[in-house]
């Protein structure tokens, strides 16, 4: 591959004022500035040129995955809802076997809304309290909880969610959940299919850096 080096390129004397790079079926890349998936290639006003978001673009990288069968967690005890059954992930940054978190990369930082839901069955009318997290980097990011000691039912679910900043390769989320039952078993829903009970969802936010 030859290397031109030089300050400037114009179309030559007498010639067209269109200038022409590559033919249609070549490709042509600029690797100057912070290229990035889906950004779009900006002007100022004297032509300088910047890679930039594209406005109102991708919601990728999405995903949503779902907890397929219900099991029984250990009371009163923080764990991972291990959502293990994906039905959405746009750019296979979910890991759904081994530590179920949704990790980002170089190309796919940014700001993302990020929802986790888990709903428990305490038995008979047995729910003392359940709380669902997500964290960020393992540690506590979003936390909503409920006390039902008053008032105990039989099934209960709660929703986490917000936008979180995950502008640093590597950043990663995950869904928890704790669930205290007076007969200390609680079981975590799940379902293979429609209706789902647990589940761990987002996706990026288009325009926002």
């Amino acid at each position: 591959m030859s290397t031109v080096k030089t300050d400037a390129i114009e179309t030559r004397a007498g010639g067209t004022s269109v200038l022409t790079i590559g033919t249609a079926t070549q490709t042509i890349k600029l690797p100057g500035g912070t290229p990035g998936a889906d950004k779009v290639l900006t002007s100022d006003a004297t032509g300088g040129a910047t890679w930039a978001a594209a406005a109102g673009g991708s919601n990728a990288p999405a995903f949503l995955a779902v907890l397929s069968a219900s099991r029984t967690i250990t009371d009163a005890v923080t764990t991972n809802a291990e959502c293990n059954t994906e039905l959405l992930d746009t750019d296979g940054l979910y890991d759904n076997s081994t530590n179920y978190r949704f990790t980002v990369t170089a190309d796919t930082v940014g700001w993302y809304w990020i929802s986790g839901t888990c709903e428990c069955y305490f038995g008979t009318a047995e729910a003392a309290y359940l709380r669902v997290m997500i964290y960020r980097n393992g540690v506590e990011y979003f936390d909503r909880y409920n006390n039902m000691n008053s008032n105990p039912a039989t099934t209960y679910g709660l929703t986490a969610d917000g936008i979180i900043d995950m502008t640093t390769a590597g950043d990663y989320v995950e869904l928890f959940v704790r669930a205290d039952d007076t007969s200390g078993n609680p079981q975590l829903n799940g379902n293979s299919s429609a209706p789902f009970y647990t589940y761990f969802q987002g996706y990026k936010l288009a325009g926002v850096s």
